[in-house]
């Protein structure tokens, strides 16, 4: 007999959930792993076509630039949105595990996503046949520990050029691209960065850049110190860097006056905005 059966709300009885009219459908247990599991298994067959340095390309329709077509497993799993509600929410449940590994380690989606599809599929399989999930996932961390600890005793640094181009290359699938990659990690060291921008032509075109660089400019063109080049050039300048905006003359004024007793007389400031009665001041003084 269902739960819902002779149960009263607002004086009518409802002997089906069916009856209860509900704005959203409502599954439970068996179908609702089963349609889960579905919708998990869809978004993990169309990420991993694209796996490994052979892997597939998958072609996405751009609901704004058009179509294109990526190996990128975590822009595909991000344009793949299911019709149906309940299987849209196991591809999503999955698709946050994949946002969950770019974020931590930087890179790694496709891969957590087999990873996950394989979990799955035997998880949903035990559970069906009366396993008890909580024992199921402690099962899993501990295995997951083991792995853990297997494989920090078998992993090398990559502290040679021959070892980077080789993973390098693996990964590429080019042995070329892959001794490009190495030479431009290996001169950058751990902390460089490296950005990647679409070439039209065949040649691939390296630029090194040494410094820091942000998408912004000086706060007032009263900075302008070469007026035919539209710059602001600063030399020998000390930086003082704001998690935020700076408002009050208050907040620079005693750092002005340290700098002058200093005989530095050269003021970066880097932050969010430079504005009202702290943008004058600086105005004012540079003048």
């Amino acid at each position: 007999m269902s739960p819902w059966q002779s149960r009263k709300y607002d004086a009518l009885t409802y002997h089906s959930y069916d009856e209860l009219r509900l704005k959203k459908s409502v599954l439970f247990s068996d179908q609702a792993l089963s349609e889960l599991f579905a919708g998990a298994e869809l978004l993990a067959e169309a990420v991993t076509v694209a796996f490994g340095p052979t892997g597939g390309c998958v072609g996405l329709d751009g609901q704004e630039g058009g179509p294109m077509v990526s190996r990128d497993g975590r822009a595909i799993a991000d344009h793949l949105t299911l019709a149906d509600p309940h299987r849209n929410t196991g591809a999503q449940v999955l698709r946050q595990a994949a946002i969950t590994a770019e974020q931590v380690a930087g890179d790694g989606a496709i891969t957590t996503l087999v990873l996950a599809q394989a979990i799955l599929r035997e998880g949903f399989k035990q559970i069906l046949a009366g396993a008890n999930p909580r024992s199921f996932q402690r099962g899993l961390l501990q295995g997951a520990l083991i792995a853990k600890t297997a494989l920090a005793k078998i992993s090398r640094p990559l502290d040679t050029l021959e070892r980077t181009t080789a993973v390098a290359a693996l990964a590429a699938g080019d042995r070329e691209l892959g001794e490009l990659v190495a030479h431009l990690t290996t001169t950058l060291g751990k902390d460089g960065l490296v950005w990647l921008q679409e070439h039209q032509g065949v040649d691939i075109d390296v630029e090194f850049a040494v410094g820091v660089s942000w998408k912004a400019g000086y706060a007032s063109a009263a900075f302008v110190t070469n007026a035919a080049r539209d710059e602001a050039v600063l030399e020998d300048a000390a930086v003082l860097v704001v998690d935020g905006q700076v408002a009050r003359a208050q907040e620079l004024i005693p750092i002005m006056e340290q700098l002058r007793r200093a005989g530095r007389e050269r003021l970066l400031v880097i932050a969010d905005g430079v504005v009202g009665e702290a943008l004058a001041t600086l105005v004012v003084n540079h003048q």
